[in-house]
């Protein structure tokens, strides 16, 4: 499954200690967002949960 090799990968890169005890009820996130979110979306925040990965903060663009 290309998710799951893509997370082995990143996870040898970068640390998911922050979000790995953090639980996500997708049922009802995707009732209130009205759509379904991709299983590979839902597998990184099963990981890595909610937050930025490095120094950058959301919404920032890469000069």
């Amino acid at each position: 499954m290309f998710a799951e090799s893509s997370l082995k990968r990143l996870a040898s890169l970068v640390s998911a200690e922050h979000g790995a005890d953090e639980q996500v009820d997708w049922h009802t996130a995707e009732e209130a967002l009205g759509t379904a979110l991709p299983n590979d979306y839902k597998a990184f925040m099963s990981v890595y949960g909610a937050g930025d990965i490095g120094e950058r903060h959301p919404g920032a663009c890469a000069r």
